[in-house]
């Protein structure tokens, strides 16, 4: 009887170690070893994974999960692109393009996310995340490649109602655009950059300047395959058209090694204060990332050449 009571005492105690070793574990600081984190799970009303889901109707809801790692609470806002538009949501039941908030140190927090008029078929999206959305004044310029300084989009698919495609993707292949500058394509890539010259890519930075009337959007595709791409420009994390053809989106199909330099006149769009823009490149958009696995018939298959969304850096000018 003894024995029994010490073996049971024993993983007692050993539980309560692991338990402990297990929290230390995962403490986060702001030193150069461990680097604070967000972690996030877009699940579905049943607890389960929704990077790729399938709805009867033109509604689904979502739970974005927050488990933060971090030390002092990080500004963050959320935005939802279906096909490359950005769109309207209920975001805990309020109605907005976008969904800010304040993550706290060790507080998990759940987001129920709906989704309105999702078109039949398949349809592609991108979740955008970003990180201090109001700042302007970035203290160190060592940290400038800093993905948090961008917009990260996490690709998750919902089919509605139908199996089929829910737009036509059959993007012109504008000829007139394209440089094929190799330089270009080595340089800025699949990615792009937002510039501040239109005769030379820059390396990744985030450009805190005033009165500049012109930025510059270099591209190129660095893959191996022809993909299809909707650009997107965007001013305070807003979609807004683009000054040379008043339209929402540029729609292209590039060949390996296409590339283009796109000049974006400024003086139609920037307001007094400072102005945020960054350039969304959503690439192969009618192609989901997350599909139907044939094998078990659950649509958790990851498609490589599926949908991905590239932000440049953010770009401030001042007027």
């Amino acid at each position: 009887m003894r024995s029994k009571f010490g073996i049971f005492l024993f993983v007692v105690l050993l539980c309560i170690v692991l338990i402990i070793v297990n929290e230390h574990l995962f403490q986060v600081s702001d030193g150069p070893d461990e680097r604070p984190r967000i972690n996030y799970k877009l699940l579905d009303g049943q607890g389960k994974s929704a990077m790729c889901s399938f709805t009867n109707n033109s509604e689904q809801t979502l739970y974005l999960n927050v488990t933060p790692y971090i030390t002092s609470e990080r500004p963050v806002l959320f935005t939802v692109f279906m096909n490359g538009k950005q769109i309207e949501c209920l975001w805990n039941g309020d109605n907005d393009i976008n969904y800010q908030t304040i993550i706290e140190p060790e507080q998990k927090k759940v987001i129920e996310v709906v989704l309105r008029d999702i078109p039949e078929g398949k349809n592609t999206f991108q979740f955008g995340t970003v990180y201090f959305p109001e700042k302007t004044t970035w203290e160190d310029p060592d940290k400038l490649m800093n993905s948090e300084y961008s917009m990260e989009l996490t690709p998750f698919t919902i089919v509605s109602k139908k199996d089929t495609v829910s737009e036509d993707w059959s993007f012109p292949y504008h000829s007139y655009l394209f440089q094929n500058d190799a330089t270009i394509s080595q340089i800025v890539g699949i990615e792009g950059e937002l510039c501040l010259s239109k005769d030379q890519p820059s390396v990744r930075c985030v450009n805190n300047l005033k009165d500049q009337k012109h930025l510059y959007y270099y591209w190129g595709n660095s893959e191996e395959e022809i993909v299809m791409v909707r650009f997107s420009l965007m001013k305070d994390w807003k979609q807004i058209t683009w000054p040379d053809s008043g339209e929402m989106f540029l729609d292209i199909k590039a060949n390996p090694g296409d590339s283009f330099v796109k000049e974006i006149n400024l003086l139609q769009s920037a307001q007094l204060g400072a102005n945020q823009y960054t350039v969304v490149a959503f690439v192969n958009p009618g192609v989901p990332f997350w599909d139907k696995n044939e094998k078990d018939l659950e649509y958790s298959e990851v498609n490589q050449n599926g949908a991905r969304g590239w932000a440049t850096l953010r770009n401030i000018i001042y007027k």
